[in-house]
């Protein structure tokens, strides 16, 4: 499989296309359809060849990341007004280190990728 500069479009497009075509060839009524109406089979066996394909990444997982990290923001600037509200001079460095941690883990997560266009 060719990796056209690291761009991961390219690869899932081919790595479909070369299913695509095994599953054509390996069924001859599909190859008989093919010949018969070429642009409605390919359609169809793009469909079938995209659904067959396994996902990349686990979205449910990307998401609890991003809700945990997001929680951790949220307390540790809530924990630093309450401190500074209560009259606690200097805000621990604990709650300076999580909150800038999780704010990058953020920025890192939900920034896009240089090849996403």
């Amino acid at each position: 499989m060719k990796d056209f500069g690291g761009d991961r479009g390219h690869v899932v497009a081919e790595r479909s296309a070369d299913l695509m075509v095994s599953n054509i060839l390996a069924d001859d009524d599909t190859r008989a359809a093919l010949q018969a109406a070429p642009e409605a089979t390919l359609k169809r066996a793009a469909v079938e060849a995209k659904r067959q394909l396994p996902r990349d990444g686990d979205v449910m997982v990307y998401r609890m990341v991003v809700g945990f990290l997001g929680s951790t923001v949220l307390l540790v600037a809530l924990g630093t007004i309450a401190l500074t509200w209560n009259g606690v001079g200097n805000v621990p460095d604990v709650l300076t280190a999580l909150g800038s941690a999780a704010v990058g883990a953020l920025a890192g997560l939900l920034a896009p990728t240089p090849n996403s266009g």
